[in-house]
C-alpha cells in the first residue's frame, strides 16, 4: 500500500506528464525541451521534499497531540476542578534521591539487582527514621513533662501568692478592726473621765453649798 506522500508525488508527476504531452514538441528544440525536463525534474524533488518534511511535522503534532491527551487523562482534579499536587511519600523521595547514586556505583547494573540494593539502603534509612522518630518523640515527652512542671510550679505560685494576699488583708483588716476598738476605748475612756471630773465638781459644788448652809 502507498503511503500518502508516494500518492501526492504520483499524481504530481503525471500532472507534469500531461503538461509536457499538452506542449507542441515539434515547435521545439532538444535544448528546451531538455530544460523542460530538467525543471520538471527540479520540481518533481523539491515536492517530494517538502511533502515528506510536512508529513513529518504532522505525525509529530499529531504524536504531541497524543501525549498530551494522555496527560490531561492522567491529572487528577481536586473538588475545586484544579490539578492536585501529587505528594511524593518518604520511600519515593528516598529512591528519587538514591538511585542515580546506585546507578553511579554500579554502572551497568540490571533493574531486579538495583532494586534490591535500594531496598537494603531503604531498610537502613527506615533503622535510622524509626530511631530518630523514637529520640523525637522521647524529646516531645519530655518537653511535654517540663511545660507541665512548669505549668503545676506556676499554679503553685500563684496560689501562694493568693493566700498571702488573702492573709495580708485578713491582717489588714485585723489591724483596721483593732484599731478602731482601740479609738472606741480611747473614746469611751474619756468619756468616762470627763463624767467623773463633772461629777467631782459636782460634788464640790454640794460640799460648798452644805457648808455655806451651815455657816449660815
Amino acid at each position: 500500500m502507498s503511503s500518502p506522500v508516494e500518492v501526492k508525488v504520483a499524481n504530481t508527476i503525471t500532472e507534469k506528464l500531461i503538461t509536457m504531452m499538452s506542449v507542441n514538441i515539434e515547435e521545439m528544440d532538444i535544448k528546451e525541451i531538455d530544460n523542460v525536463y530538467k525543471n520538471w525534474k527540479k520540481d518533481q524533488k523539491e515536492m517530494k521534499k517538502e511533502a515528506i518534511k510536512k508529513e513529518k511535522e504532522d505525525k509529530k503534532e499529531a504524536n504531541q497531540k497524543i501525549k498530551e491527551d494522555k496527560k490531561k487523562k492522567n491529572i487528577k482534579l481536586d473538588e475545586n476542578g484544579e490539578e492536585k499536587i501529587k505528594v511524593l511519600s518518604k520511600y519515593n523521595i528516598f529512591v528519587r534521591d538514591i538511585q542515580p547514586r546506585i546507578m553511579e556505583m554500579y554502572p551497568g547494573i540490571e533493574n531486579k539487582e538495583r532494586f534490591n540494593k535500594i531496598k537494603i539502603e531503604w531498610d537502613k534509612h527506615k533503622a535510622i527514621i524509626a530511631e530518630q522518630d523514637k529520640k523525637d518523640e522521647d524529646d516531645v515527652e519530655k518537653v511535654v513533662e517540663v511545660k507541665k512542671e512548669a505549668k503545676v510550679k506556676k499554679e503553685a505560685e500563684v496560689k501562694k501568692e493568693a493566700e498571702v494576699k488573702k492573709e495580708a488583708k485578713v491582717k489588714k483588716e485585723d489591724e483596721v478592726k483593732k484599731e478602731a476598738k482601740v479609738k472606741k476605748e480611747a473614746k469611751v475612756k474619756k468619756v468616762i473621765e470627763a463624767e467623773k471630773v463633772i461629777e467631782a465638781e459636782k460634788v464640790d459644788e454640794d460640799e460648798d453649798d452644805y457648808q455655806d448652809a451651815e455657816d449660815e
